[in-house]
């Protein structure tokens, strides 16, 4: 894959004081071939998480390479 994406996802969860949802937004950076790609990619890192989440936006990047040390 070698373009990366912004993909943006709400979690939402219940507030156990007020007892009303409550949605945090977390930005997720990731590799992948297509947009359509990305959001799938999302949803399988999510999948086996406890909350429920919802994709908002996942955009191209102009990013070229990440490199780590």
């Amino acid at each position: 894959d070698d373009k990366w994406y912004k993909a943006k996802v709400a979690f939402i969860t219940i507030d156990e004081k007020t007892e009303k949802e409550k949605q945090t937004t977390v930005t997720f950076l990731l590799q992948g071939s297509s947009v359509s790609g990305a959001v799938k990619s999302v949803d399988e890192f999510l999948a086996d998480g406890a909350s429920n989440h919802t994709s908002i936006a996942v955009t191209e990047t102009k990013i070229m390479d990440v490199f780590n040390d």
